[in-house]
């Protein structure tokens, strides 16, 4: 079984990391996540999201998750 996407929007993803979405945007260009949607409605894979902030925000939960602290 192989796993399924999830897509969120800037700003969902801005609510539940609680940072703003142009941190998000930013973070996106720097780690080079994958673009999915138009530009009005950019939507972004939660896996890359959630590795981005781990790396940034939490690196004590880096081991626990599996992502490299490497940037």
């Amino acid at each position: 079984m192989t796993d399924r996407l999830v897509l969120l929007d800037t700003e969902a993803l801005s609510f539940h990391y609680s940072v703003p979405a142009a941190t998000l945007r930013y973070w996106a260009m720097q780690d080079g996540w994958t673009k999915y949607g138009t530009r009005r409605t950019r939507q972004w894979n939660l896996d890359e999201v959630e590795a981005s902030f781990v790396r940034r925000r939490a690196p004590e939960l880096a081991v626990t998750l599996g992502v490299s602290l490497a940037t």
